[in-house]
Parts: structure tokens; C-alpha cells; sequence
């Protein structure tokens, strides 16, 4: 499986109840991003320095 792959699988939701938030927090590190490969849009909408108009 790609790192793509591995990126648009990976959802863990709130509701899990077998796996601490540090687990699962681990996973994503196992195949995460570099800075470089996250999406413009999502570096900005993520970064406070930019305060986009009706991004919240």
C-alpha cells in the first residue's frame, strides 16, 4: 500500500474506544506526511499566521 494509500484509509473516529488517542496518534506517525507533501490549502487553513476570510 502507498503512502496515499495509507493516508486516505486512515480514519479513526472519536467514538473508538480501543485505542488511546496517543495510539492512534501514533499510527498517522508510522506513514505521515513531510511538511513539504501537505496541501497548500490545508497549510493554510491549519496555520494561524494566515487568517482567511470565512475559514474557521
Amino acid at each position: 500500500m502507498t503512502t496515499d494509500e495509507k493516508v486516505q484509509n486512515w480514519f479513526i473516529p472519536l467514538s473508538t474506544t480501543d485505542l488511546t488517542l496517543q495510539q492512534a496518534h501514533s499510527q498517522l506517525d508510522e506513514f505521515g506526511l513531510e511538511q513539504e507533501d501537505v496541501p497548500l490549502i490545508i497549510q493554510l487553513v491549519e496555520n494561524p499566521k494566515y487568517d482567511l476570510p470565512g475559514i474557521d
